[in-house]
């Protein structure tokens, strides 16, 4: 496999893990989502016996041995291992197998992965995002076109069937959804511009950028406000981590943030100036400036997570330690009503992503993490990101890893998504906490770049 069949291939995975991504959420087919997810599971597992071929091709049976060298993290490898298990025992715990066991297979996919992509030689981080984005760019050009055509059906599926109406959002059912991968690829797309600039390589600045504009455009469009700020935050984080002038930059940010909050939470409730989403924030917003603090207000505000939380909170207090490998009720987000899951114990792969008349997560990964696999998990997740901060200080391009970090957790305080399964977001997370912490250069190249 050369370095092109190389990039073909994890251009390919990627492209499984969208179109997998597409139909994980969709309510009305789950056929086609799980056989894209194994197919992207499948890519990734051939990826790493191809570095595996490599190393005992030019290694032998010392090829463990050489593996074993390249992991100079140990605890954050052992960590992120442990996690793994950690999720595949609460499965087994609560005889609930498909979404614990879907995470951890990822996690050691990913970390597998990055582990015998170093040692090989054949992996660099560069190629994980470029590839990201080559493998991603048609369905993106596809899901522009679908969005622009009032196109509604993809694969004989009706993606209008999650609000009942005809929504035209791509691929996707959701628009949520859509803005959640569309932030990641924007992440992945900051990175190779910055990287390019950096380097003097100006060869693909301008498709870059274009791929850019389009994956912003139409995160504009999904109106998703959560991937929308985090973005925002994401670009001043690596702002103020790249540029020498510091204090000018947060001058001009506050300023910048005092005028647009000053026109947004002042501003009167006009039908006609503002989307759905954004009108309510700014109504519900006045309504709290004004003195007017209900539950309907908050409970809107939030778009129903204070409920989602407040019930969070309490299952957590029940069952701190091990969880309880599913959400154990749904709440409906308008009525506010309870529908208990404790029989919900399916483990056929029709019930990957069941059907209920509720919200299907916690929209917080630290509460979902909490609520499904007990306190112990976010205990491993903490620790993880130690072996990460401790390993970055050898590395000059630590502050661009932060900032994909940085902005892709942002996003997932108040969403979920995150060591989930196979979500696109996720695998982007993983591939850039594994590689960043993995990673470490000779010790004669103590600054060396990571590309």
């Amino acid at each position: 496999m050369s370095s092109k069949i190389l990039y073909i291939a994890l251009s390919l995975a990627w492209a499984l893990n969208f179109l997998a991504m597409t139909l994980l959420g969709s309510m009305g087919n789950y056929k086609h989502a799980v056989l894209f997810e194994l197919g992207s599971r499948f890519a990734w597992i051939s990826i790493i016996l191809y570095f595996f071929f490599i190393l005992f091709k030019q290694h032998g049976v010392s090829a463990i041995t050489v593996i074993l060298k390249h992991i100079n993290n140990k605890g954050f490898v052992l960590s992120l291992c442990l996690l793994s298990f950690w999720f595949a025992f609460i499965g087994i715990y609560h005889e609930i197998y498909i979404q614990p066991f879907s995470s951890a297979l990822a996690i050691l996919l990913v970390l597998t992965v990055t582990v015998t992509g170093i040692a090989s030689n054949q992996l660099s981080f560069q190629k994980i995002v470029s590839s990201c984005l080559i493998g991603t760019a048609p369905l993106v050009l596809l899901t522009l076109i679908m969005w622009k055509l009032q196109i509604t059906t993809f694969l004989g599926l009706d993606q209008s069937l999650y609000y009942r109406v005809t929504l035209p959002w791509g691929l996707f059912e959701n628009p949520n959804a859509l803005g959640s991968v569309l932030l990641g690829l924007c992440v992945f797309s900051i990175y190779l511009i910055i990287t390019q600039i950096k380097d003097g390589n100006h060869s693909q600045l301008t498709l870059i950028f274009v791929y850019f504009i389009v994956c912003g455009y139409l995160l504009y469009n999904t109106k998703h406000i959560t991937a929308l700020i985090s973005l925002i935050l994401g670009i001043i984080c690596i702002s103020f981590l790249l540029s020498k002038k510091r204090l000018f930059f947060a001058t001009i940010f506050i300023f910048i943030i005092a005028i647009l909050s000053a026109l947004v939470l002042t501003s009167d409730y006009n039908e006609n100036e503002l989307n759905t989403k954004w009108r309510r924030s700014v109504y519900y917003s006045n309504q709290i400036l004004k003195g007017n603090i209900t539950n309907k207000t908050i409970q809107r505000l939030t778009s129903g997570r204070n409920l989602l939380w407040h019930s969070a909170f309490n299952e957590m207090l029940s069952s701190p330690f091990v969880g309880y490998g599913t959400k154990p009720k749904y709440i409906n987000l308008i009525s506010g009503k309870i529908i208990p899951l404790s029989k919900n114990k399916s483990n056929k792969l029709s019930s990957y992503k069941p059907i209920q008349k509720g919200n299907r997560s916690y929209h917080s990964f630290i509460l979902q993490l909490v609520v499904l696999y007990g306190v112990p998990s976010f205990v491993l997740f903490c620790v993880i990101h130690f072996f990460y901060f401790k390993n970055i200080k050898h590395i000059t391009d630590k502050n661009l890893s932060i900032f994909i970090l940085f902005s892709i957790l942002v996003y997932n305080i108040v969403n979920d998504g995150l060591l989930e399964g196979m979500q696109f977001i996720s695998i982007q997370y993983l591939f850039t906490l594994c590689y960043f912490s993995i990673f470490l250069p000779k010790s004669n190249e103590k600054h060396e770049s990571i590309n």
